[in-house]
């Protein structure tokens, strides 16, 4: 007899729902991952393939007590032992991840938690929400320190820059903003996108920006301090440094760099990620030559075009002054951009997963890898 119902068989362990549509995943250094699953989170070993903890905050009591909302975002603290949850209702839960109990529930938005972030320590915590705000929590006391006000659409992404007297966010309101943390006001605002910025990384030195929207343009910032302009606290703004093409169509839903600063992966809503790898000092000095020899030859070309039009017959119509055969002109006007960023990244790997994706995230490197 084929025993062909085994195959309806549903384990117990991984019965129900492994990750919601509308939350993240986040990936342990021990290579675990965290996903949210509708009002809990779960922890999966990939490895495995068998769920290892379950996270959810025990139900609310009293007559006026309201359900516990959907997880929304997920975010781990850099050494791994404290996890971040954000839910639709505003709340954002601390727990510790290795006994998974729940440290505190802070109230900081009135509307959905749309971005989380650690800085480097993970002693402090920024979060964004549908409402435009954007706080920063102490981990140690659990508590808030203050409110970042600006943006005038959900906060989509938020990245610390080393030090963490810096935060860089960014809005679907078209704007990326630095935010002076010892100050606690807005430094510099970047206008660079068409529309919706939805993701953005700080690379690990914090010198660079990458930065993704609606459409398939990456642009990517230089973080540039000005002593002279600020004392010696310094004036830090962003500064356009081109732009990527990359293969996803669809608007961008994560962009993230290795912890090497290596690799930088670019996920896309029509399953698309994007992995580019960053170009070696040697490897842009060879790009420029070559860069710069095209711009030779571009120029030359046309200069014979320009030296060609002199001999022609003053009586013969003027020819269009939209009707450049090759198009060099506006070719030429985009190009800077695109030149500028082939410096820095060169297209690794190109991913089609087979269902629609909520984020991408590295993998830690293996113990003496």
């Amino acid at each position: 007899m084929v025993k062909a119902y085994l195959r309806y068989v549903q384990q117990d362990a991984a019965f129900g729902v492994i990750a919601s549509p509308n939350c993240n995943a986040a990936v342990h250094p021990d290579g675990t991952v965290f996903t949210g699953a509708l009002e809990s989170v779960l922890r999966w070993s990939v490895r495995k393939g068998s769920l290892v903890q379950r996270y959810h905050a025990p139900p609310p009591s009293g007559p006026a007590a309201e359900a516990t909302a959907e997880v929304v975002r997920v975010e781990l603290d850099p050494a791994g032992g404290t996890l971040a949850v954000g839910h639709f209702d505003g709340r954002v839960r601390l727990w510790d991840v290795a006994s998974g109990v729940e440290r505190v529930t802070l109230f900081g938005h009135k509307r959905a938690v749309t971005s989380l972030r650690f800085d480097a320590s993970g002693l402090q915590l920024a979060s964004g929400g549908a409402d435009t705000d954007i706080v920063i929590w102490d981990v140690t006391s659990e508590c808030g320190l203050f409110r970042l006000l600006g943006h005038r659409d959900a906060v989509t992404d938020l990245a610390f820059l080393p030090g963490a007297r810096h935060l860089v966010s960014c809005s679907k309101d078209g704007l990326l903003k630095m935010w002076d943390l010892k100050r606690q006001h807005c430094v510099h605002t970047a206008v660079g996108h068409s529309s919706e910025v939805w993701a953005l990384d700080a690379s690990p030195d914090g010198t660079r920006i990458v930065s993704a929207g609606a459409d398939d343009h990456v642009r990517l910032w230089r973080v540039a301090v000005d002593e002279e302009a600020a004392g010696a606290s310094g004036s830090t703004e962003l500064v356009p440094a081109g732009t990527l093409r990359r293969r996803g169509k669809a608007r961008a839903v994560s962009v993230r760099y290795d912890a090497s600063g290596r690799f930088l992966a670019i996920a896309s809503l029509d399953r698309a990620v994007d992995v580019y790898s960053a170009r070696s000092a040697a490897e842009s000095k060879r790009a420029a030559k070559r860069l710069a020899k095209r711009a030779d030859e571009r120029t030359a070309r046309k200069a014979r075009k320009a030296d060609s039009k002199r001999f022609i017959d003053e009586a013969a119509p003027e020819p269009d002054a939209d009707g450049d055969e090759d198009g060099s002109d506006e070719e030429a006007a985009a190009k800077p951009d695109a030149e500028l960023a082939s410096l820095e990244f060169a297209p690794h790997l190109f991913i089609r997963a087979s269902s629609k994706l909520a984020s991408a995230a590295f993998a830690p490197r293996p113990s003496g890898a």
